[in-house]
């Protein structure tokens, strides 16, 4: 399961779009409306999969078309620590 960092990042949205800044360097990221979706997917509760059929559904696609998008979003974002991983189950 993964969760947006709080620790270490603020989010502030703009209608669709967002920015995350980093309060250690001081580097903001802008995200896309599809970026920002993922982020509020991720609160502990939903694992990629769970993440991948609410997308594919709010956007009205298909799971298998999305699948490696919101992966590699995932992973990002994950390597930025913007996402880190829960302690309630694997991810």
């Amino acid at each position: 399961m993964l969760e947006f960092n709080k620790d270490k990042y603020l989010l502030a949205k703009f209608e669709d779009d967002a920015v995350v800044f980093s309060i250690i360097t001081n580097i903001p990221y802008v995200v896309n409306s599809t970026g920002l979706r993922v982020i509020e997917l991720c609160n502990g509760k939903r694992d990629k999969r769970a993440i991948v059929k609410t997308v594919s559904n709010e956007y009205n696609l298909e799971e298998k078309d999305i699948q490696q998008d919101i992966n590699e979003i995932i992973v990002k974002y994950r390597q930025l620590k913007i996402l880190k991983n829960t302690n309630r189950g694997k991810l």
